[in-house]
């Protein structure tokens, strides 16, 4: 009761201090995801790993076919959709493996594919200019 009060005193008698206090939760709330993220068993599961290696190289050969060979013909939203495949599916893959890790490597499984055709077809959009 005495800690209660003593809250209502400090937060009561200053709003600043009261709004320092959330704030400072909200941050520490922030760190623990972060956290959470990177210290994960996600990253220490090899099927997860083989496929953000195999999905990495292959963003990595998309782009530098982009900036070889097709900078003039094709726009670079489509290239960046590429890659904000790859994260979104490497976020929702860390977030949902906790609960469900064969979701979690259907979903890396889906942005590799997503990534082969896109490196495949590549060429037939630059022909054909589509975008």
């Amino acid at each position: 009761m005495a800690q209660k009060k003593e809250k209502e005193e400090i937060s009561g008698s200053n709003p600043l201090i009261g709004s320092k206090i959330k704030l400072f939760k909200m941050f520490q709330s922030i760190w623990r995801q972060i956290k959470y993220f990177f210290v994960n068993p996600f990253w220490l599961s090899g099927a997860v790993l083989i496929l953000m290696v195999f999905a990495i190289l292959i963003n990595a050969a998309i782009w530098y076919l982009y900036i070889k060979n097709y900078r003039d013909l094709i726009g670079i939203v489509q290239i960046g959709y590429s890659s904000a495949v790859l994260i979104l599916n490497i976020l929702l893959g860390n977030i949902v493996f906790r609960k469900e890790k064969l979701i979690s490597i259907i979903l890396l499984s889906a942005g590799l594919i997503i990534q082969i055709l896109f490196i495949i077809f590549l060429r037939f959009f630059a022909m054909t200019q589509a975008f």
